[in-house]
């Protein structure tokens, strides 16, 4: 199923029958929370046209309601959605040379020891 996500979709108006409706709509918004939590991952920003169409939404209010709801980090600006904000920033801030003079002082320390 990678990649069709847009049969998925589509496969929702030919349901057997309606109870299945709900089923598939709970679906729906797990795959949409997967595609936007990789999107994430996967770039900085995205034009709002290039967003609403990658998370299959039918307008762009649909997606702005979605942002505000269920991914309240994201940003609009410049008719784009911004994703700096739910980006980890722990990894960006570790001192790799202090870690590094560290690690070769205890390297150090240990063959002092044996």
């Amino acid at each position: 199923m990678e990649g069709a996500y847009n049969r998925f979709f589509n496969a929702r108006q030919a349901v057997p029958h309606e109870t299945y409706v709900y089923l598939m709509d709970l679906l729906a918004e797990t795959v949409r929370d997967e595609v936007a939590e990789c999107s994430v991952d996967a770039y900085d920003y995205l034009p709002i046209s290039v967003a609403k169409k990658m998370l299959m939404f039918r307008s762009d209010q649909e997606l702005l309601e979605y942002i505000s709801e269920e991914q309240p980090e994201w940003e609009i600006k410049d008719c784009s959605v911004h994703f700096d904000m739910a980006k980890p920033k722990s990894h960006m801030n570790l001192p790799s040379f202090e870690l590094f003079k560290q690690a070769l002082c205890y390297a150090r320390e240990v063959e002092h020891i044996v």
